[in-house]
């Protein structure tokens, strides 16, 4: 699972994204927390490697404050960083 956070002075957030097969496994909120979860299917798994990165580029295209997502190695629901 790709996990990406969003950091600035009035929040913490972060969203990830898994590809199974032909779905795409969705995980998102506010770190410390287990979020929300979405699952989406596609006709097949590249359409779904295809819908995956779409959205990873939407997330690392958006920019608040000068900053945007960015990838950490830790499953951001487990633990906070502040």
């Amino acid at each position: 699972m790709r996990h990406f956070i969003y950091q600035d002075e009035k929040s913490h957030k972060f969203w990830a994204v898994e590809q199974q097969g032909n779905e795409l496994h969705i995980n998102w909120g506010k770190v410390g927390t287990n979020g929300q979860s979405q699952i989406k299917s596609f006709a097949d798994a590249a359409a779904a490697a295809k819908a995956e990165l779409k959205l990873i580029a939407e997330k690392t295209k958006k920019r608040l404050c000068g900053k945007c997502f960015s990838k950490r190695a830790y499953p951001p629901h487990y633990q906070s960083h502040s």
